[in-house]
């Protein structure tokens, strides 16, 4: 191996200034405000990061408590062994798959360790995920055996794949790809071996958390509940009560896949496997990170890229509650890994002519994959990674190179015109089926989105206009006219907040990517660079601004942070790259281990979490004085229906969405859907009513104030004015509906029966 060569000549002084900087960010990073705390007898407490930090430091015995809940829930880690199972079955079905797609159309990334391994997974979870849609929107999931033959006719594919070709390598011939890191020292070797105890570390704490009951209300209104809804329907089909569940839910379906795969009436568990899996895209997508910046400079960039990404609190808490703008992120940076290849002029070529052709083909349906998985996880991935990606494929296409001089000679238009088919065929088949679900059964295939001009199944002007509302650019008043916010001092307020006050920052990968985009510009960190700017851009100028959904461009901040890190390594021993990195990741652990990002409560029996079952050390009545447990984690409304409905019953919920812990029968809507209960009742007589409500089979009605007033809360999303008290005072004295005592108040929700007759 060669020494590890130096962007610029420079002297100690600076790493010095370098140094200095950092501890300038982390300095004003400490001292951020984390969060609020509230007080009985005064102002709330503001908790600093630095605050935070010192607590959790000099407390572990309170960290450990409180994974065990304080000891007031019961505690158990084996009862995660049937989820575990389940995951490491997948993930394995997943590398084998996407390995043979590696070794069948991308040969140098198939011999690539780091890179290689990470793209295998995304590849396969793609590839699983794309057969239980179809299994799904083909109606047989009634039992197991159509997943279990699609899985197996994959496997078919996949050893068909790896088979000896005349003329070909086989896959036992091909030799690992040669090492690109540089001189590793001893102090280097001795700091990698630090930072794999603390990533592992994380990486348990990600796995312990991502296998626990969701909290998230996204979770439990849509990544959970619509599997879980396709699963009891028998078919994937359109939603005319949840809009979010007609959006492409490509991350989704491997909790479908394995509820379709235990069978019978326990979605829970395969729930729980599909939110496990994930949560993995996260550090799945810090393998990927690390093996594109172990790439571009060596094992220490690698390493810290990794650390970096893995060390942002924003990425543990979406991973760990289930969200998945990490798996978003995952796509995101996979697609940027053979972009980057195709801009340095395609993979290596080192078989026969014929070998090399079909490779080549290969290359562009690889990558028509990798962009349809993207399509298929969340809309928002068209504008900020498909867009872009298009452009490379097609600047390479016309045989146009980063640096603006020619890549081989241009092939004929005929060819150029098959390689675009093959990308678009590509496309298609990982995530077109989305698309072309929502054509047909939504009439519009980006459905709820661009419904002024496509329209959509169910969407009337009035709900056009309020998902448009919701979801438009924040407004500021100019003139005495609403407009878009696109003014320069928002614009800086927004780069202050996503640089160093977001709550989804690590201490570590702002500073040290700043560093490596100044250092590294010339190599490959101008592309990097710019692809951040493109996703900040798009969420800046077209979205509603949501703080997580700018999450995309922290895996191209990670890279960058890796080649900072290699550049402060290369003096005083790496004693400074160090420190920093070494101080980042301790307050990843702290923070991650424990409280305000997540439900750390990881040594809690699963169905103590599931049922919030604490254990009673008091009298009912010392327990009235005392405000309700706020680590319950499902409303009591739905802890009292659970326990309290028959199976016949089918209760009609209005304002509550996240339903996802109901074990009953139910009927209900998102905000942006005209309620069942609306539908029914609107515009009818009494009699008229009540027949209709017999028709759907409802027996219950439950009213949820306290979610009504949220959602018409100045600045929230707002709910349908037909549902006000007087009209369920109304129905009462029609006999509609009849009150039904239970213990949950009425300013939180009612709970009423319809009246037989």
């Amino acid at each position: 191996m060669a020494n590890r060569p130096t962007t610029i000549s420079r002297s100690s002084w600076w790493t010095v200034v370098a140094l200095a900087g950092i501890a300038v960010y982390g300095f004003l990073f400490f001292s951020t405000p984390l969060l609020s705390l509230p007080s009985h007898d005064g102002p709330p407490m503001v908790l600093s990061r630095g605050l935070a930090f010192l607590i959790h430091l000099t407390t572990p015995d309170d960290i450990l408590s409180e994974w065990f809940s304080q000891n007031q829930m019961a505690a158990s880690f084996v009862d995660r062994a049937p989820v575990l199972g389940a995951v490491l079955v997948w993930l394995g079905l997943a590398w084998w798959l996407g390995g043979s797609l590696l070794f069948r159309f991308h040969r140098d990334l198939f011999r690539d360790r780091i890179l290689g391994s990470g793209l295998r997974f995304v590849l396969g979870l793609q590839w699983l995920s794309v057969l239980t849609f179809y299994v799904g929107w083909s109606g047989n999931m009634g039992t197991r055996w159509p997943m279990l033959i699609a899985i197996g006719t994959s496997a078919l594919l996949a050893v068909w794949l790896r088979r000896s070709q005349s003329g070909t390598s086989t896959e036992s011939t091909l030799q690992p790809s040669v090492e690109v890191g540089w001189t590793i020292t001893p102090y280097e070797r001795r700091w990698m071996g630090i930072m794999g105890i603390g990533v592992g570390a994380i990486l348990l704490l990600y796995l312990m958390g991502c296998c626990m009951p969701p909290i998230e209300f996204d979770v439990r209104e849509y990544h959970l509940q619509a599997p879980k809804e396709f699963f009891q329907r028998g078919r994937i089909g359109f939603m005319e009560h949840n809009i979010y569940a007609n959006m492409p839910l490509g991350a989704e379906m491997h909790s479908l896949a394995w509820m379709i795969l235990v069978g019978g009436h326990d979605t829970f568990t395969g729930a729980l496997a599909g939110k496990t899996i994930i949560g993995l895209y996260g550090p799945i997508g810090a393998l990927v990170i690390g093996g594109i910046a172990y790439r571009w400079r060596g094992s220490i960039a690698g390493w810290t890229a990794a650390v970096a990404y893995l060390s942002s609190p924003g990425i543990a808490e979406v991973s760990r509650h289930g969200l998945i703008d990490a798996v978003v992120a995952c796509h995101a940076v996979a697609v940027f890994a053979i972009a980057a290849i195709f801009l340095e002029g395609g993979a290596q070529r080192d078989g026969t002519e014929a070998e090399n052709n079909e490779l080549q083909w290969g290359e562009y349906f690889l990558f028509g994959l990798l962009l349809g998985g993207a399509a298929s996880t969340k809309y928002t991935a068209i504008p900020m990674i498909i867009l872009p990606a298009l452009v490379v494929a097609f600047v390479r296409l016309l045989g146009v190179g980063a640096s603006g001089r020619a890549f081989n000679m241009p092939a004929p238009n005929k060819v150029l015109l098959q390689l675009a088919m093959t990308l678009f065929l590509g496309m298609a088949v990982s995530g077109g089926g989305w698309y072309l679900k929502n054509g047909i059964e939504a009439k519009n295939p980006v459905y709820p989105l661009l419904a002024n001009a496509l329209g959509g199944k169910t969407l009337d002007p009035d709900k056009i206009s309020q998902w448009n509302r919701a979801h438009q650019v924040p407004q500021v008043l100019v003139s005495g006219q609403l407009r878009s916010d696109y003014r320069f001092s928002s614009g800086l307020l927004s780069l202050w907040e996503i640089g160093m006050t977001s709550k989804f920052l690590g201490l570590i990968i702002i500073p040290l990517g700043l560093l490596g985009a100044i250092v590294g510009f010339r190599e490959r960190g101008w592309l990097a660079l710019l692809i951040v700017v493109w996703i900040l851009g798009v969420w800046w100028i077209f979205t509603h601004r949501l703080d997580r959904f700018w999450l995309p461009a922290l895996p191209f901040v990670a890279i960058l942070a890796g080649r900072g890190g290699d550049w402060l390594a290369a003096s005083w021993k790496g004693w400074g790259l160090f420190i920093v990195s070494g101080l980042g990741l301790l307050y990843a652990i702290l923070l991650i281990a424990t409280w305000p990002f997540n439900d750390n409560r990881i040594g809690v029996a699963l169905h103590a979490l599931r049922y919030d079952e604490v254990i009673q050390t008091k009298s009912d009545l010392e327990m009235m004085d005392e405000e309700p447990n706020e680590a319950f984690r499902v409303a009591a409304y739905q802890h009292w229906l659970n326990k309290n409905m028959n199976p016949s019953d089918l209760v009609l919920i209005v304002g509550d969405a996240q339903v996802f812990d109901l074990e009953i029968p139910i009927l209900y809507s998102t905000c942006f859907d005209r309620s069942p209960l609306e539908i029914a009742i609107k515009g009818y007589t009494p009699a008229e009513r009540r027949e209709r409500l017999k028709a759907l089979g409802v027996t219950h009605v439950v009213v949820h104030w306290s979610e009504l007033a949220r959602y018409r809360s100045p600045g929230n999303y707002g709910f349908s004015d037909f549902f006000q008290k007087e009209l369920f005072m109304q129905l009462v004295e029609e006999r509609v509906l009849e009150r039904v005592d239970w213990p949950i108040e009425s300013p939180t929700a009612d709970l009423y029966r319809v009246v037989s007759q």
